[in-house]
């Protein structure tokens, strides 16, 4: 009887990989919501059954996501604070986790984590080494006006705990499952008293403070900033509606679409150099030097983009392309695309009840679908016009994808996206990532000190980005 249904499931994973896979991993998230130790222990008793004693593939890849879903919602839910008291007048020490974001005129707000609660109480030690949301409106932010992202500060004000449903697709409960246990408004805010030290944090802040200085604090320098290194703080809400509307949204924010244009860049660059090592010096490198080249400087961009989930997921699904790769077995869409979602519950308990995750793992799935194999596999016998048409196939699969997403959140479905996707998107990454880093590194080396490259990047975009707000005026 074993055999039979795991000989069904083994059909349903060969013929609809996607249903076999979603629904393992729902019903894993959802399966622990009476926080039942009992099953819990049960699940995690199949995991390591079908790992040390079991040889069957299905099982594993039944167990694994249902166990780890399943852990996911335990600590979501045992592991969550729940803070009930508003506390007035709280002076705290907080270290700045992102930098400042402009949601509203005249308001301003952070995340930060708890270092030190002045004069505190039983109550208030609670908020130590917690996530608070500081916010202020129509506060003279003079001293948070050079904040950035690891500043140590002081800040007074009154803290107001949330009460959302971390499983629910509310603002609340999105914050909630980011571990943010309130929001601080504040009346007072020092300057930064030191600094968190961080290797990608210090090089972000010296690449933004180093573009900001020479192309000026504008729209279109956030937009460069967007692309570069994921600072978001300076576009509009105009422009945040217009991409939106568009179908252009996930340009403006730093996802597996730019990780894997920067992957497969330097995949093919890191080909060419050692094609060129071995014509000219005689020395050919292993072949894993190219994935595993490519991959380490895909996760270094992600470091300086924040290692935001939707960047961090295509960095784990990345590596495990390369890990099959290099133990010489073929690497699985599928699996690497189960895979890296039970990780990210690892550390982000329920994230595809966030809306960045679902636009992600839309098109990822558009994507393998369409693409119906191996996305590293190289077709030589392709032709130019073949891989043209698989192009604009995957581009519409994945504006299809992610027009359902918005329809469900926001009620449309960005017709235009269509066209613009294929188009633009493609432009957007070129300009603001690959020529923004070979710009930024002529002129750190000299070549290009008054960062004229970096000028001409900003000018492209902004234009792409007019371009972008007149046809959504249109439409």
């Amino acid at each position: 009887m074993l055999r039979r249904v795991l000989r069904i499931l083994a059909r349903i994973e060969r013929g609809a990989p996607l249903a076999l896979n979603g629904t393992v991993f729902f019903f894993g998230q959802c399966l622990m919501l009476s926080e039942s130790s009992v099953l819990f222990f049960l699940v995690v008793s199949a995991m390591l059954f079908s790992f040390f004693v079991g040889k069957s593939v299905a099982l594993w890849r039944i167990a694994l996501p249902l166990s780890i879903g399943c852990l996911s919602i335990v600590l979501l839910r045992g592991g969550s604070p729940h803070l009930e008291h508003r506390q007035k007048d709280l002076s705290l020490l907080v270290s700045l986790e992102q930098g400042l974001r402009y949601r509203q005129p005249g308001g301003v707000e952070a995340t930060a984590k708890v270092l030190h609660v002045i004069q505190s109480d039983r109550t208030s030690e609670q908020l130590l080494g917690k996530q608070i949301l500081i916010r202020a409106k129509d506060l003279p932010w003079r001293n948070s006006g050079t904040w950035q992202e690891g500043d140590v500060v002081f800040v007074r004000g009154d803290f107001i705990p949330l009460h959302g449903d971390a499983l629910s697709l509310s603002y609340e409960g999105s914050l909630v499952r980011k571990g943010i246990v309130g929001r601080f408004r504040t009346r007072f805010a020092s300057r930064a008293v030191a600094k968190k030290q961080n290797v990608f944090g210090n090089i972000r802040r010296t690449i933004i403070s180093r573009v900001r200085t020479l192309l000026g604090n504008t729209e279109g320098t956030g937009l460069f900033l967007s692309l570069l290194v994921g600072k978001r703080d300076t576009l509009r809400k105009s422009t945040d509606e217009a991409f939106r509307t568009t179908g252009l949204s996930h340009v403006l924010v730093v996802s597996g679409f730019h990780v894997s244009m920067v992957f497969l860049f330097f995949l093919w660059l890191f080909r060419v150099f050692r094609s060129y090592a071995y014509t000219y010096l005689g020395v050919l490198p292993p072949s894993s030097f190219e994935m595993w080249g490519a991959l380490f400087i895909s996760f270094c961009f992600v470091g300086l983009c924040g290692f935001e989930p939707s960047s961090l997921r295509a960095c784990v699904a990345l590596a495990l392309f390369c890990v099959a790769r290099m133990l010489g077995g073929r690497a699985l869409s599928w699996g690497a695309w189960t895979s890296s979602l039970v990780i990210l519950c690892c550390f982000w308990p329920a994230c595809i009840l966030d809306l960045g995750i679902q636009y992600t793992y839309a098109a990822l799935c558009a994507i393998l679908l369409v693409q119906g194999r191996d996305p590293l596999e190289v077709r030589l016998s392709e032709t130019k016009r073949e891989k043209l048409k698989k192009y604009f196939q995957i581009s519409t699969g994945a504006t299809i994808a992610t027009g359902l997403v918005s329809l469900f959140h926001f009620g449309t479905f960005p017709l235009l996206g269509f066209i613009l996707n294929p188009l633009l998107a493609p432009l957007f990454v070129l300009i603001g990532t690959k020529l923004g880093y070979l710009a930024l590194g002529l002129h750190v080396v000299g070549i290009d000190s008054q960062g004229v490259g970096l000028g001409v990047c900003r000018d492209l975009l902004s234009w792409i980005k007019e371009l972008v707000l007149y046809v959504s005026r249109i439409y």
